[in-house]
């Protein structure tokens, strides 16, 4: 039902997952940042996962492996080893 390739808006989201009375919300590959009605609706109870190492940083203190590519970029740049992030979704 969620994955049939609609997009849901994040107060059609929020609803849906309410509604199937979810005690925590997991993302894992969500592109988006989460919106209030997901962050109201599931207040320190959401976590994401993201693909590559976000506590490496760069010398500005950026991070280093961010967005779609994080482990291709990791790879590219020569990293022996990587890891997945995951970590409490707040405002």
């Amino acid at each position: 039902m969620l994955f049939d390739g609609t997009f849901w808006t994040d107060d059609e989201l929020a609803s849906l997952v309410r509604d199937l009375r979810a005690d925590y919300l997991l993302l894992d590959g969500y592109g988006y940042i989460a919106g209030e009605p997901l962050l109201e609706s599931f207040p320190f109870r959401i976590l994401a996962m993201h693909e590559a190492d976000l506590t490496l940083r760069d010398e500005s203190g950026e991070r280093r492996y961010r967005g779609l590519h994080g482990v291709r970029d990791a790879v590219f740049r020569g990293e022996r080893e990587t890891r997945s992030s995951l970590f409490f979704v707040t405002r």
